[in-house]
């Protein structure tokens, strides 16, 4: 008997499991007040914020950096946070993947972007 259609299906089944549990956890922290959290790691609790979360070995990060460079080079609010270094500070932001670009406004978590980003849509959301 081939089993292979049901494995197929078992890993297609899990995969969509995670990115639900992913996006459902995205969801929920949106409106989150993290000012307690930026303060405690010395980030500043300003009016506009971004946090780009990344890790060494992450081949959309390294993709990402030079998008992250150059709005750096405009915004002083964007920081770059690498998740091996700061495991503490990526754990009570709930970070469970990188990239992840957090937004956050007035030390609440105004948008929360999973994955790759352009350029354009970064600076889209500095402006608001």
């Amino acid at each position: 008997m081939d089993y292979s259609y049901l494995i197929i299906f078992l890993i297609i089944g899990f995969v969509a499991w995670f990115q639900f549990g992913t996006l459902y956890a995205v969801n929920k922290l949106q409106g989150k007040d993290v000012s307690h959290v930026l303060l405690k790691f010395n980030l500043p609790v300003r009016n506009k914020l971004m946090l780009f979360f990344s890790s060494e070995r992450c081949g959309p990060c390294r993709a990402m950096y030079p998008v992250i460079d150059k709005l750096k080079l405009d915004y002083s609010q964007v920081i770059t946070i690498d998740v091996g270094k700061e495991s503490e500070l990526a754990e009570r932001m709930e970070i469970r993947a990188t990239p992840t670009t957090v937004i956050i406004n007035n030390g609440l978590i105004e948008k929360i972007l999973l994955g790759s980003q352009s350029e354009t849509k970064l600076r889209t959301f500095l402006k608001k």
